[in-house]
């Protein structure tokens, strides 16, 4: 009973994770549109807006701020899904959409590093992936 009913608020939890990168994901990309020299957003010796700016913030040429928000937004959807009927493609989708934006915690987090600048929205994302990936992977376990 008890198990049951973790499994059940896993999606949940999941889901009001996903809304809070999805935010996060919104304001990154708005710094990013706006050029906006934010004092609350960058860390170290750069800004966010500086963060942007460099080559490896791109991937085949899209703006890692563009993909975020489409990335949270798909998550969210498929959470609902989820969350109201336990589709087995759902659960795949959300595994392949979990570690493939787990594949690129590092190579962000590294980016950061390398430019000596932390990204206050970019570091909000990361938790929010690594937290529902473990979350996710933590239900397929318990399910079996």
């Amino acid at each position: 009973m008890m198990r049951e009913r973790i499994v059940r608020i896993i999606p949940l939890a999941g889901f009001i994770l996903t809304l809070i990168g999805l935010t996060a994901s919104f304001l990154s990309f708005r710094t990013y549109l706006e050029h906006a020299k934010t004092t609350y957003c960058g860390f170290g010796e750069g800004s966010c807006t500086f963060l942007y700016s460099v080559p490896e913030a791109k991937i085949l040429g899209i703006h890692f701020s563009l993909l975020a928000p489409i990335y949270f937004s798909i998550i969210s959807v498929l959470h609902l899904f989820y969350y109201l009927r336990e589709e087995p493609r759902v659960k795949l989708a959300l595994a392949l959409l979990y570690f493939s934006g787990l594949a690129f915690v590092p190579y962000l987090i590294n980016v950061e590093y390398t430019y000596s600048t932390v990204c206050l929205y970019c570091t909000i994302m990361h938790i929010v992936i690594l937290a529902n990936s473990m979350i996710f992977a933590y239900s397929l376990i318990k399910q079996g």
